[in-house]
């Protein structure tokens, strides 16, 4: 999987079509998916890409030696959090 940290996120070309970011992402929405498949739901369904990698590079912009797996961590909370506000 090569580079999951923030740094190896942020050293990826921003284009989803560069292979690294692709990798990379890929991994963060199949953690989401998932982790939601375990509690029975499905945090994406309402949630475009584009938010996630947005998301995403923030996080890793503010964390620069965090972990990519925390930030999915972090992103499932925040998913969570809107869903209930939202109900």
């Amino acid at each position: 999987m090569g580079d999951m940290t923030c740094g190896g996120w942020r050293a990826a070309p921003a284009n989803l079509d560069d292979v690294r970011k692709a990798a990379l992402m890929n991994f963060v929405l199949g953690f989401l998916s998932g982790r939601s498949a375990e509690r029975g739901d499905d945090l994406l369904a309402a949630v475009e890409i584009s938010s996630i990698k947005a998301w995403m590079d923030d996080y890793c912009a503010a964390n620069p030696l965090g972990s990519v797996v925390t930030g999915a961590f972090e992103l499932e909370k925040v998913l969570i959090a809107r869903r209930e506000r939202a109900r």
